[in-house]
């Protein structure tokens, strides 16, 4: 029995600690894992940020990867951005590419997401090896006025220019800004037109460019214009001088314009000219090398100016014609010039539009003449040569008018017609057909009442030269009535003048009764007048 009760109590005591074992088995299995032993989920915080570089020279245009390293390698969140601390020298995009812009130095930032980490690079972008060039200021000739402030004048250059002088020095109360090379400031005292030398400079070299600058006791007129070349040139430097001494040499200057001219004109305007008498007088230098100075053979100046009369704080317009200084002419019965359709029909209360000569020669017109007087309400530029404006009065007949242009050394004229009607007309157009061919022949079509073709009794024409056996021609604002249509070509006897045997005319022509605005036709067929 005793033996049997031990044996029982040993079983209850293993039975007990094999179930304490297996509750402290469950109670072991149930603990967290510890960080790093792979049993559930973290996040692993960024420690540091690095670049791969932390400086970089770059010349304009060029460009360089950085590279950013996250510490620890493991890190949940490597996110980053980029920055530059100056665009205008350097950027960079969102994978880290830097490009250099312009010259500076600046820095660019990588910064995590996770924490704010950051690391940067310093970029140097060098000055470009090559000097600053094609120096200019918003303002060529500034024309100021004591006590009253200028607006600034800047400059404009191609490349990096890092100083700016100029000489000589400018007038008491304006002043360069060495840096920016902008001119400002306030006048204080009179000064006469004086011509600058502004040098724009870097390491590399220089570039110049010239300015004109006068202050005046009060405000003034101005006094504007355009001059008409003999020829187009390109990139070709010009002035044009407010002359007291009348003759367009050095001294007596109170104002000029200058600059580059491309084309066949320019136009140019002074300010603050004060009042007096003056010459005009202008020079493109075609043949002139080096410095600008008196023109010489080649070169296009203005003749025989104008002299102007200033005063106020108007606006004087001044127009000039250059020729070719040392040219010669030809006699002037051997230029010409025309206008376009020889004839011009208008309409009482009818704007025209300009009429203006075309004049095919190297050698400026001085001045233009017309006679006889135009009709009412039309106007001649004496300048050049232009008939505008608006017709007032109805002319009882067409009239022919000559129409001169002076030049150095002589004269030319042409003819020209025009007709003025009370109201708007009828159209008459056709073809007029030769027997032969011409060449530059000039013709004559008349719409006649007298239906006889002699002077007297036309109402309108047109006329022009022919080259070939056969023309056309309008006639606008004819009036209402019963008219013949009379043509000839001028082969041996004088335009406009009755025709001679050997020219050719129309004969018996078929009579046209006209009324209203409608367009009539009017084909002719031309003869050998025996």
């Amino acid at each position: 029995m005793h033996q049997k009760n031990s044996v029982i109590r040993e079983f209850f005591l293993r039975a007990a600690i094999f179930s304490a074992a297996l509750v402290l088995t469950g109670a072991l299995t149930s603990c967290p894992s510890p960080v790093g032993d792979g049993g559930g989920s973290s996040t692993v915080s960024v420690s540091t940020v690095s670049l791969n570089k932390s400086a970089t020279t770059l010349t304009v245009g060029g460009t360089d990867q950085l590279t950013a390293t996250i510490n620890p390698s493991d890190a949940s969140d490597k996110s980053v951005t980029w920055s530059t601390g100056s665009a205008a020298v350097a950027t960079v995009n969102a994978s880290g590419l830097v490009t250099a812009i312009a010259a500076g130095t600046t820095t660019i930032t990588v910064t995590t997401t996770d924490g704010g980490k950051t690391a940067a690079c310093a970029v140097t972008v060098p000055e470009p090896a090559i000097a600053p060039s094609n120096l200019s200021y918003s303002k060529t000739i500034g024309s100021y006025v004591v006590g009253t402030a200028i607006t600034n004048n800047v400059p404009t250059v191609t490349g990096n220019a890092t100083a700016f002088t100029i000489s000589p020095a400018l007038p008491a109360g304006l002043t360069l800004n060495a840096a920016t090379g902008v001119i400002s400031g306030t006048p204080t005292a009179i000064s006469s037109i004086v011509v600058y030398t502004v040098t724009a400079s870097n390491t590399y070299g220089t570039t110049t460019t010239q300015i004109g600058v006068a202050v005046y006791a009060t405000a003034g007129a101005t006094v504007t214009g355009t001059v008409i070349l003999p020829a187009t040139v390109t990139n070709k430097f010009y002035s044009v001088i407010v002359d007291t001494d009348h003759d367009g040499d050095n001294g007596g200057q109170t104002a000029v314009a200058f600059g580059y001219v491309t084309g066949d004109s320019l136009t140019y305007a002074m300010e603050n000219v004060p009042t007096g008498a003056y010459n005009i007088y202008s020079v493109v230098y075609v043949a002139t090398t080096g410095t600008p100075g008196a023109p010489i053979d080649g070169d296009y100046n203005s003749v025989d100016p104008t002299f102007v009369n200033v005063s106020g704080t108007g606006t004087i317009t001044a127009n000039r014609v250059c020729r070719i200084r040392g040219a010669t002419p030809p006699p002037s019965d051997s230029l010409f010039f025309w206008y376009p359709d020889f004839y011009k029909s208008y309409v009482v209360g009818m704007p025209i539009s300009d009429y203006a000569p075309t004049w095919p020669h190297p050698w400026g017109v001085n001045s233009y003449s017309i006679s006889p007087t135009l009709p009412a309400g039309l106007t001649f530029n004496t300048t050049t040569g232009t008939i505008s404006g608006t017709p007032t009065e109805a002319l009882a007949d067409p009239e022919m008018y000559t129409v001169t242009a002076n030049y150095q050394n002589g004269s030319t004229y042409t003819l020209i017609g025009n007709n003025v009607s009370p109201s708007a007309g009828a159209t008459i157009s056709g073809t007029v057909t030769l027997p032969v061919y011409v060449i530059n022949k000039a013709y004559t079509v008349q719409v006649d009442t007298n239906h006889d073709g002699g002077d007297g009794g036309q109402v309108a024409y047109a006329f022009g030269t022919v080259t070939g056996n056969s023309f056309a021609y309008t006639i606008p604002n004819v009036p209402a009535g019963s008219f013949m249509v009379y043509a000839i070509v001028y082969d041996v006897g004088s335009w406009l003048s009755e025709p001679v045997s050997g020219d050719y005319i129309s004969g018996d022509s078929t009579v046209l009764t006209i009324s209203g605005t409608s367009t009539f036709a009017a084909d002719r067929t031309l003869t050998i007048r025996p």
